[in-house]
Order: C-alpha cells, then sequence, then structure tokens
C-alpha cells in the first residue's frame, strides 16, 4: 500500500468555518472534505514559507523542523496555516523562519509554533504574553506521500476519516511506468481544469 505521513494541527483562530445548513453550503463543504495535493516537495523551500491558494483560501506552508514530539514527524513536518497574522492581519508567507525555527510576522515579529499557537510577541513583555485562540493561527492539516503535499481543505479533525488519493500503481517499481511530473499555474477554476486541462484525449484533435 502507499506509505504517507498524516499531519492534524486543531489549532485555528476564531475565524473558523462555520457550519452552514443550506444546500449551497453542504456542497461546499463536500469540496472541503478532501485532500488536495499543493506542491512537489522537491520545489519547497524548507528555509523559507511559501504562499499558496487552495478553494479560494490564502495559506502559507512552512517547514517546522521541530514537529510533533512523540510522533513519526518528531524530525520535522511540512505545515500549512492561513496566510494572515491574527493581530493585524499581514501575510505571513512574506515572513521568514526565525532562529527557534518557528514561522515570524513580517510586519511585527509575532511567532508561532508549529500547531499555530502565538509564543513570543516583541512588544509585549513576558508576563502579558497571550495564549488564547484570539493570538493563534488558523491550522490546516497536512500529509505527505509519493514526494508531494497534501493539505486537507476542511476542519483538520475530519482529516482522519479520509484517505489520501495516492496512485497505487506508482508504488509498483514492476509496472514500468513513466511518470512525468508537471505543475502549472493556470487561470482555471477546477470544474474547468477537471473537464478540460485533465482530458488528454482532446489533445491530438484540439491542439
Amino acid at each position: 500500500l502507499p506509505r504517507f505521513s498524516l499531519h492534524a494541527s486543531l489549532a485555528v483562530s476564531s475565524a473558523s468555518a462555520e457550519i452552514l445548513p443550506t444546500a449551497s453550503a453542504q456542497q461546499s463543504l463536500a469540496w472541503r472534505n478532501a485532500w488536495y495535493p499543493v506542491a512537489f516537495l522537491r520545489d519547497l523551500d524548507p528555509d523559507r514559507p511559501t504562499g499558496f491558494t487552495l478553494l479560494g483560501d490564502d495559506l502559507v506552508l512552512w517547514f517546522d523542523r521541530k514537529g510533533t514530539a512523540g510522533s513519526e514527524a518528531a524530525g520535522g513536518q511540512w505545515r500549512a496555516f492561513a496566510d494572515v497574522c491574527p493581530h493585524r492581519l499581514a501575510p505571513l508567507s512574506e515572513g521568514r523562519l526565525n532562529s527557534a525555527g518557528e514561522l515570524e510576522c513580517p510586519y511585527h515579529g509575532w511567532t508561532f509554533d508549529g500547531q499555530g499557537r502565538c509564543t513570543a510577541i516583541p512588544q509585549a513583555s513576558a508576563a502579558s504574553q497571550p495564549s488564547d485562540r484570539r493570538s493563534s493561527c488558523r491550522a490546516y492539516a497536512t500529509a505527505t506521500g509519493q514526494d508531494m503535499l497534501f493539505v486537507f481543505a476542511g476542519a483538520p479533525e475530519a482529516a482522519v476519516a479520509v484517505p489520501l488519493p495516492l496512485v497505487p500503481v506508482l508504488e509498483d517499481t514492476q509496472a514500468g511506468w513513466l511518470v512525468q511530473d508537471t505543475f502549472r499555474d493556470l487561470p482555471y477554476d477546477a470544474l474547468t481544469l477537471l473537464e478540460n486541462v485533465l482530458d488528454v484525449s482532446h489533445v491530438p484533435f484540439t491542439h
């Protein structure tokens, strides 16, 4: 079976998703109840944060060298947060990884650990450092498999019940498959992508 690693971070900001009872909201939740490949691991720089947009949500991807103590990812793991600092809404993707290996906001230097918790505010005394959800980042569940980084678009706690969309045949080294990895940024919505770009049978006739 394909091997993959799953990491779920449950820290969320006060702007976490609301449950909407309408039919359109249910359809939206169905789209979000899924894993999405967001990058090839080899294309990500573990020394700096990277921005990515998933289903209209701006994310920041970054490598947490501390990982989660006691887990198989204790040597480090990729994280995905909402690309916004809870303080003044600055994009965290324009920030940096500090000497402690944590994500630092480029505006006021607020620092966040791999769970999304604020660990340092340079302008505040140690005694007044906030620890509630208002100073935390919204964290998404992440997983790695087949040399790709996946992000779960919905609530992190729901990710454990959804299998990662890996391709088992790629694990078969005797199958003789030629794998061509490509990554393209296209101004398409998901439906156009499925109906056109991934429809390879039209290529010899149209192109």
